[in-house]
C-alpha cells in the first residue's frame, strides 16, 4: 500500500496516544443534558438504520387502506385506554427521557442505540466544504421526540448479549441504491448512504468485546489491512486481517463470529512477519498474506482450528527466492494464482503448481510475469525485465486484484486505473477509477484493494488517502461507480485508508476498516437483504 505502516518503536512512542485516538473515533455529540454514569463497558456499538422510501402508486394505496383500519383500531383502543393513561403516562414519559440522554453517554461507556436521521440527506454543496457542519442525527432526533408525541427508540443500561443483525429474506432481491443519498454521522466520522446500518466490531489498542460478555486476551492489532473470510464446519466463519506494522511486528489475526453474527473469537494467526499487506482466499479455504517489504514472502495461513494445518503457517513460493513487496493475490480454476507488487516496476507474478491443495504452494511450480504490450494485448513471459518495463510504464504498484469469469480484474494506483484482462483473448481494456460516478461522493484519491460481491455484480473497492476515504462500488456490466460509504470530508479520518474489504458467507454483512485509526465496521442492509 502506499501508506506507509509505523514501525514497532515509532508506535511504541505513540502508545500514549493511541487509545485517545480510538476514543475521538467513537466521540459522542452532546447536545442534550447527561445523564447519570452507567455502568456499562467500554467498547461503542452504534447503529444507524434509515427507511427506504417509495413513491409507488400501488403501495399509497395499500398504505391509505391499512391506515383506515389502524385509525378504527385506534379509536376503539383509546375508549379501552383512557383510564389507564394517567397512571402509565409518567412511567413513559421518563424511559423516553432516559432514551433521550442516554446518546450523552461517555465514549468509554458501551450502549447500542437505533439512530433515525431526520435531517435532509447531503447535499453536493456540503460534501465540497469541510468546514459545512450538520446537525448531528441523535441530537435531531432527540430534538424531533421532545417536540411531537412519537416514540423515541429506547437505549439499554447494559450491553445486549446478541448484536442486531438483519439477514437476507425471501422477498424477491432489490440492487440497493448506493450513494443516492448519503447520511452524516458525526459519532462515527463518517458519511454513509442511505438504508445502511453501521456496527464498530473492533478498535486497535482495546480487547475485542465478544457478544456474551467475554473479552480477548490481547487487544486489536495495529494498522489492520486487507482482510478475508473462511466458513468453518460449525456453520460459523473468521474474518482473517493482516496487520501492517513494520519490523517483526506484522501478521495475521481472526476475529471467530458464529452463524448469526457475534463475535465470539479473536486469535493471533501469524506473527514475526513485516507489513502484511494485502492477500487472497485459496480454492481451498486458506488465506495467503502478503508482505510489502523489499524482501517480502507470501504466508499460506489456514484459520480453522478442526485443520490439520491450523497454527501452522508456512511460506509459499509465490513470491520467489529474493522476494518482493507483494500486495494481493488470486486464483483462476486452472491452477494459477496471480500476484500484484507494489512497486513502481512491481510486475504481476502469474505461478502454476504442480498439484492442488495446501501443499502445492510450498512446491515447486512456474512463474511468468505479465507484459502489456501496447494499448491492447499483453503476453505472459517469463523475461522478468522486460515484465518490470512494462509495469513500471502501464501499471506501476499494482494493488488489489480478483479473478472473475475468464477475466483479471487489477488495480494500479499511482495512475488510478482498473485494468480488466481478458484471459481467453489475451486483450485487455484500461479505466480511471471512479469514472461516471453517480449520485453523491468522492472517488478521487488512489484505488486500492478489490473485492466482487457474492453473486458477482459489483466491485467494491477501497481508497487510500484523500479527504474523504471511503469504499465505493462499480457495476460489472455497466462500469458505473456509486459511493458505499466515505469519512466525513476534512473530518478525522482525512488521509486515512480503508482496508479489510471482506463479506459473511451468505452475504448479509459487509466488513471495512479505517486504517490508521485501527477501526473495524460492520455494515448491513435494514432491508434485510444480501450484499450482491
Amino acid at each position: 500500500m502506499s501508506r506507509q505502516a509505523q514501525d514497532t518503536h515509532q508506535h511504541d512512542e505513540e502508545n500514549a496516544t493511541s487509545t485517545a485516538e480510538a476514543d475521538v473515533a467513537i466521540e459522542l455529540v452532546n447536545e442534550v443534558p447527561p445523564p447519570p454514569p452507567l455502568p456499562l463497558t467500554d467498547v461503542a456499538e452504534i447503529i444507524m438504520k434509515t427507511p427506504r422510501q417509495t413513491n409507488s402508486i400501488s403501495k399509497h394505496k395499500i398504505q391509505i387502506a391499512i391506515g383506515v383500519v389502524v385509525l378504527s383500531i385506534i379509536a376503539i383502543s383509546v375508549g379501552l385506554s383512557i383510564g389507564l393513561s394517567n397512571r402509565k403516562g409518567s412511567t413513559t414519559t421518563s424511559s423516553n427521557e432516559n432514551a433521550v440522554s442516554s446518546v450523552d453517554a461517555s465514549p468509554d461507556d458501551a450502549f447500542v442505540l437505533m439512530i433515525i436521521p431526520t435531517q435532509s440527506p447531503v447535499s453536493s454543496s456540503s460534501l465540497v466544504s469541510s468546514s459545512t457542519t450538520t446537525t448531528s442525527p441523535v441530537a435531531t432526533t432527540a430534538k424531533t421526540a421532545a417536540a411531537s408525541s412519537l416514540p423515541v427508540p429506547v437505549s439499554t443500561s447494559l450491553p445486549t448479549q446478541s448484536p442486531i443483525t438483519y439477514t437476507p429474506t425471501s422477498s424477491p432481491f432489490l440492487p440497493f441504491p448506493f450513494g443516492e443519498s448519503l447520511v452524516t454521522l458525526n459519532q462515527l466520522g463518517l458519511q454513509v448512504s442511505e438504508g445502511l446500518s453501521v456496527r464498530i466490531i473492533a478498535i486497535m489498542d482495546r480487547k475485542v468485546r465478544y457478544t456474551k460478555g467475554e473479552e480477548s486476551s490481547r487487544p486489536f492489532h495495529r494498522v489492520p489491512d486487507a482482510a478475508g473470510i473462511i466458513s468453518l464446519l460449525d456453520g460459523g466463519y473468521v474474518y482473517m486481517s493482516n496487520s501492517e506494522i513494520g519490523s517483526g511486528e506484522g501478521g495475521v489475526y481472526g476475529v471467530y463470529i458464529d452463524n448469526e453474527g457475534n463475535v465470539v473469537d479473536y486469535r493471533t494467526l501469524l506473527d514475526g512477519t513485516s507489513k502484511n499487506c494485502g492477500g487472497g482466499v485459496t480454492p481451498w479455504n486458506t488465506w495467503i498474506s502478503c508482505e510489502e517489504v523489499d524482501d517480502g514472502q507470501c504466508w499460506q495461513i489456514d484459520p480453522d482450528p478442526s485443520s490439520e494445518w491450523y497454527g501452522n503457517p508456512r511460506m509459499t513460493r509465490l513470491g520467489g527466492i529474493s522476494g518482493g513487496k507483494y500486495e494481493s493475490t488470486a486464483s483462476d480454476e486452472s491452477g494459477y494464482f496471480y500476484v500484484t507488487e507494489d512497486h513502481e516496476s512491481g510486475a504481476i507474478r502469474r505461478f502454476k503448481a504442480t498439484g492442488t491443495g495446501f501443499n502445492s504452494l510450498h512446491n515447486d511450480g512456474t512463474t511468468t510475469f505479465l507484459r502489456l504490450l501496447d494499448g491492447r494485448n499483453f503476453e505472459w513471459t517469463t523475461r522478468e525485465s522486460a515484465a518490470r518495463s512494462s509495469a513500471n510504464w502501464y501499471y506501476p504498484n499494482s494493488e488489489g486484484i480478483w479473478y472473475y469469469d475468464s477475466k483479471l480484474y487489477f488495480t494500479a494506483k499511482t495512475n488510478h486505473h482498473l485494468f480488466i484482462l481478458d484471459l481467453n483473448e489475451m486483450t485487455y481494456t484500461r479505466e480511471n477509477t471512479g469514472k461516471d460516478l453517480s449520485g453523491k461522493g468522492f472517488f478521487d484519491a488512489e484505488p486500492d484493494q478489490i473485492i466482487f460481491g457474492r453473486k458477482n455484480k459489483n466491485i467494491y473497492f477501497t481508497e487510500d488517502g484523500g479527504s474523504s476515504p471511503g469504499v465505493f462500488v462499480r457495476d460489472v456490466e455497466s462500469g458505473g461507480y456509486r459511493c458505499m460509504f466515505q469519512a466525513i470530508p476534512g473530518g478525522k479520518f482525512e488521509g486515512d485508508e480503508t482496508v479489510g474489504l471482506a463479506m459473511s458467507p451468505d452475504g448479509s454483512r459487509f466488513y471495512a476498516a479505517m486504517q490508521d485509526a485501527g477501526i473495524l465496521y460492520e455494515i448491513t442492509r435494514t432491508d434485510g437483504q444480501a450484499f450482491e
